[in-house]
């Protein structure tokens, strides 16, 4: 749909802030601390505070010129990135849901992968409580879902979509590592598809994720291999929140395009 002006702004600026929400919890969670404690934002290099005016999103970097005002350190362009990104997720939901409920759900799941996302690629890490606070506002929004629809289905349809991500990646972690003779990948992962099954609600577009991400790491894969830089661990949980995203989005297409393809076949 046509986003108005009027729609789209005050969703790119919310997206902003909770852009800035995020590089908080991308910084703090692996680190043992939270979201609200210390109560200030501060210089990850010399840890002075940071003063209101120096934490407008985006605007605030490019002001500073990429360097803190105290200690003149270099901050990280992840930062501004990850504000812009939020921003830009935030008017794709409401582009493509309204203003609705299921645009907030879209969101909040964006957001979410995208927390996620950085956090594995910055530490080689899927925190746990990171994982367990995306699965609980997923539940709150199932819920709200079914209260809106007078019908319990959303939740019923959540649990069973984290019950399936958890089931079909725990059994490929296993196979794959019992074929490798090591860890095939991190349980960090399992609950990941369990989180992201609570959002995406349908066992087909689990799946779906599954076989996307296998798709999007084996380009990413070739594309680092044939490329100069030097030798770099990827991490799956990157992955798996792309293919999330573009389940979320074109799932049901895509799935409806495959469908007729096998019945003409």
């Amino acid at each position: 749909m046509r986003l108005a002006p009027e729609v789209a702004a005050p969703a790119a600026l919310v997206g902003l802030a909770l852009g800035s929400f995020l590089n908080v919890i991308i910084h703090r969670v692996p680190i043992g601390e939270t979201a609200l404690t210390p109560r200030r934002s501060y210089c990850p290099h010399c840890r002075a505070p940071i003063r209101a005016r120096d934490n407008v999103p985006l605007l605030s970097y490019v002001l500073l010129r990429g360097r803190c005002r105290d200690c003149d350190g270099a901050i990280s362009v992840v930062y501004p990135a990850v504000e812009a990104a939020t921003g830009a997720l935030c008017v794709v939901a409401v582009s493509r849901f309204g203003v609705t409920l299921a645009a907030l759900h879209a969101a909040v799941f964006g957001c979410f992968l995208l927390a996620l996302a950085v956090t594995d690629v910055r530490t080689l890490r899927l925190p746990d409580r990171l994982t367990g606070v995306g699965v609980g506002a997923g539940l709150a929004l199932a819920a709200a879902a079914g209260v809106l629809a007078g019908t319990p289905r959303p939740v019923a349809a959540a649990a069973v979509g984290a019950i399936v991500g958890v089931t079909v990646l725990g059994v490929v972690r296993a196979a794959g590592s019992a074929a490798m003779r090591r860890e095939a990948m991190g349980l960090g992962d399992v609950k990941f598809l369990g989180m992201i099954g609570v959002y995406l609600a349908d066992w087909r577009l689990v799946l779906l994720t599954v076989v996307l991400s296998a798709v999007v790491g084996s380009v990413m894969g070739l594309a680092l291999r044939f490329a100069p830089a030097r030798r770099v661990e990827i991490p799956y949980g990157p992955f798996l929140a792309v293919a999330a995203g573009i389940s979320l989005v074109y799932g049901d297409a895509l799935i409806d395009a495959y469908v007729r393809v096998i019945l003409r076949g």
